[in-house]
């Protein structure tokens, strides 16, 4: 006769026996040590690599942990329980991201903060989700003709002699590899292989201020698509289509050329002093992404 147990039953058994184990059977957390930030950060700043490391001062590196540590939560009291060494606070997980970001190796980053992998990209995951849900972090391409005009003049100030007048934002395509993605996840499988790169990707297309902060992104088409068609796929089109008169971004050749949308000539088609002068000014504002 066969005895059937209840679910739970069988759960509580098998929590007896998991505390029943010898301590040295159960899975150890790993003595790490973790360097002092405020230490390691000075000798960057007095060395000068601080802004290589980071991509940012450490006043804005500060600046920024302090508007994220709300959204970092650390329970400092189960995590030195658990490590018997001081929590990876919100500075260590923020630097974590930046630093990995940055090119770092994963392996060097998470010994500078004494975590595990998995803490790890724990850390890198939740940085970027604080990131993206706090309200003075958001991207805002600028949409009020005020808003606009500032822009504008700010990038009028990069280019010689002021000569171009009334660009608000320089956009550009990248591609972002990914694996082969399986057909239960996408109908078109081979639209996603970029033939240019020889890889599979989404095609991402960004923009940015003249201090070159993003002020937009999209993510919407399959590596395989072209710029061109891309940014006619992005929300954003449709703000630049209807710019007043004067006003206009910059791209590269990818992209199709309009009165709102100034890409360079190409190397066959420059055929006067005026078309060579035209692409060195336009380049010294689309250098900016």
């Amino acid at each position: 006769m066969e005895i059937k147990l209840p679910v739970f039953l069988v759960l509580l058994l098998l929590l007896v026996l998991l505390v029943a184990l010898p301590v040295d059977m159960r899975r150890k957390c790993r003595q790490r040590e973790r360097i002092d930030w405020e230490t390691y950060a000075q000798r960057l700043v007095d060395e000068g690599l601080f802004h290589k490391c980071y991509k940012m001062s450490c006043s804005s590196f500060m600046a920024l942990a302090a508007k994220l540590e709300p959204y970092l939560p650390v329970d400092e009291k189960q995590s030195r329980n658990r490590t018997g060494i001081e929590p990876a606070t919100h500075v260590y997980k923020i630097q974590m991201c930046l630093r990995w970001l940055s090119g770092g190796s994963y392996h060097d980053v998470r010994e500078i903060s004494g975590v595990s992998v998995s803490a790890f990209y724990t850390s890198i995951h939740e940085v970027v989700d604080a990131i993206t849900a706090h309200a003075e972090l958001q991207l805002q391409f600028p949409t009020s003709v005020q808003a606009q005009r500032r822009v504008a003049k700010a990038f009028e100030q990069l280019s010689n002699s002021h000569v171009m007048k009334g660009c608000v934002g320089a956009v550009d395509g990248w591609l972002c590899p990914i694996r082969v993605p399986q057909k239960k996840e996408v109908s078109r499988v081979r639209s996603f292989f970029c033939g240019h790169y020889q890889r599979y990707g989404v095609n991402v297309q960004v923009s940015c201020d003249h201090l070159s902060r993003f002020t937009a992104v999209a993510c919407s088409s399959p590596g395989g698509t072209g710029d061109a068609v891309a940014f006619l796929k992005w929300k954003l089109s449709r703000v630049v289509n209807e710019l007043p008169n004067g006003l206009y971004v910059v791209g590269d050749n990818a992209y199709t050329n309009t009165n709102q949308l100034l890409t360079a000539f190409p190397r066959p088609g420059i055929i006067s002093a005026a078309h060579d002068s035209y692409n060195f000014h336009l380049s010294q504002l689309r250098i900016r992404i």
